[in-house]
């Protein structure tokens, strides 16, 4: 605190009074922080669509997704077996990137420097 011209005495007492406090300011930033809301339940089945006005018989599926929120909100989709394949397929892909990128070498550096800062502030 040099630059705020405060006597050595009380710059020393507030850095320490900071330093005692700082666990309990970053755990109150963490709580109060905005979060979207997380996957609490989902459910899903396949409904087979027996006949339509144009067509006696259409026999056609369709998987029907039913996703609630922790805030509450549930959700539904509906999509053709040829949509859920797409969307099946897009998050497999996006998970395998995700691992790949976890197991680089740098990301494995940032997670051991994280996890000694850790350790470092739990003694």
């Amino acid at each position: 605190m040099e630059g705020a011209n405060f006597p050595s005495t009380t710059s020393a007492a507030l850095a320490a009074a900071a330093e005692r406090s700082a666990s309990a300011i970053a755990a109150s930033a963490l709580s109060d922080a905005p979060r979207l809301p997380g996957l609490s339940n989902l459910r899903w089945r396949v409904d087979v669509q027996i006949a339509s006005s144009s067509a006696a018989r259409v026999l056609r599926p369709c998987v029907v997704l039913e996703w609630t929120l922790s805030d509450g909100a549930v959700h539904t989709m509906t999509a053709s077996t040829e949509q859920f394949h797409l969307l099946r397929h897009g998050v497999a892909k996006t998970l395998k990137g995700i691992i790949d990128d976890e197991s680089h070498f740098v990301m494995r550096l940032s997670a051991d420097m994280e996890r000694a800062a850790a350790r470092k502030q739990g003694k």
